[in-house]
């Protein structure tokens, strides 16, 4: 067990013993190496101890869907994972036509044209298109 340096009343736990013993020897069974053990004790402790805090379903999904959609991304981007990104936040509810939809892509075209090197550029400019969905009966996105 690799949090046996750290001292009980500072280790970030389950409020049963069994459990975190329990959870422990999950890690080991999957070979979880050393380096990352802790990371990987606290995210699925996190996960459980929304469990123990009695967190509705509502909250759970929103929890799960996050947790996924971060997970995706540094999966997609991991060929790009030493050039710089920039992560833009909006609604996939605000029509195209309205002038912060337009804002955002004006601004993804000229960060993109600005990057440093080709993956960069072609990072940027696939995360971009990606995000940018049609509706029913919306114009075609430009390239």
């Amino acid at each position: 067990m690799y949090t046996a340096s750290v001292s009980a009343d500072r280790r970030y736990q389950l409020q049963s013993e069994d459990a975190n013993r329990r959870l422990d020897a999950l890690l080991e069974q999957l070979r979880v190496p050393e380096a990352s053990w802790p990371l990987y004790a606290e995210m699925l402790t996190t996960a459980l101890k929304m469990f123990e805090d009695g967190t509705g379903v509502a909250d759970l999904k929103i929890a799960n869907a996050a947790f996924k959609e971060i997970r995706y991304g540094f999966k997609v981007f991991a060929p790009w994972r030493n050039v710089p990104k920039v992560t833009v936040f909006g609604s996939a509810r605000t029509p195209r036509e309205h002038p912060i939809s337009e804002q955002a892509y004006a601004f993804g075209k000229r960060i993109t044209r600005r990057a440093r090197g080709a993956s960069a550029r072609l990072a940027s400019t696939s995360a971009c298109r990606s995000s940018r969905r049609r509706t029913p009966g919306s114009p075609p996105i430009p390239s």
